[in-house]
């Protein structure tokens, strides 16, 4: 039995270490499209308070870079960039 489960642990690194062509490019473009679709979400908050015009979005953006990986931190980060702090708010009050 623990020569079967050596001997199928050797293929199957072996087949890790030698993939057929065009899977290791493969691979790298699943990376890459999880790493960037979790960057997206990640500062999400960020691009929301940015394009609102938040007066604080630079500050968004560093709470989404330091403590977004924390669930606290992008759900903060998010109901902040919701807030009604943006410019186009600003000139409407003082038209008042």
């Amino acid at each position: 039995m623990l020569g079967v489960m050596l001997t199928c642990g050797v293929c199957s690194a072996q087949d890790l270490t030698n993939p057929a062509p065009g899977e290791a490019s493969q691979d790298i473009i699943n990376v890459l499209m999880w790493v960037g679709g979790g960057l997206a979400v990640l500062f999400f908050p960020f691009l929301v308070a940015a394009v609102r015009g938040h007066q604080n979005a630079v500050a968004i953006g560093a709470v989404c870079f330091f403590l977004g990986w924390t669930v606290i931190g992008w759900i903060v980060a998010m109901v902040w960039s919701l807030t009604g702090n943006t410019h186009a708010a600003e000139r409407r009050r003082y038209r008042r």
